[in-house]
């Protein structure tokens, strides 16, 4: 089974107060984007690490078929976890009904931002 892995750029990404979606790279390549295409249903596995010493951060997913569709028309695919500073929070994504999907994160609490660091694999089944 051929696999597709991705991490966020840049790596340590700094909160803001609300919902953003992480930038993120194909491992290897050069393009950067807001969005993970899936090209198959294959599972989608990621793993959300806080770099911050100090601050807790929120993740969640987000996923659509249209690569444009507003924040409202997105569907929550995974719900928001906290993520402790210095955690790590693992999520599995057992089969991509989306083609598209969105990872992202805010401050726990306003005004104590934190920093997110992603890395990510999809399964081309």
């Amino acid at each position: 089974m051929d696999t597709y892995t991705f991490d966020s750029r840049p790596h340590d990404q700094e909160s803001v107060n609300a919902w953003a979606d992480i930038a993120l790279s194909g491992v290897g390549e050069g393009d950067v984007t807001e969005k993970f295409l899936a090209k198959t249903s294959g599972p989608i596995s990621v793993v959300f690490k806080n770099t911050d010493g100090a601050n807790s951060i929120d993740v969640k997913v987000l996923g659509s078929n249209d690569p444009n569709a507003a924040v409202a028309d997105r569907v929550e695919v995974v719900a928001s976890a906290t993520i402790a500073a210095g955690a790590i929070q693992e999520v599995e994504i057992a089969l991509a009904y989306y083609q598209f999907y969105w990872f992202q994160f805010k401050a726990t609490t306003g005004g104590n931002q934190g920093n997110v660091r992603l890395w990510g694999r999809q399964a081309r089944v």
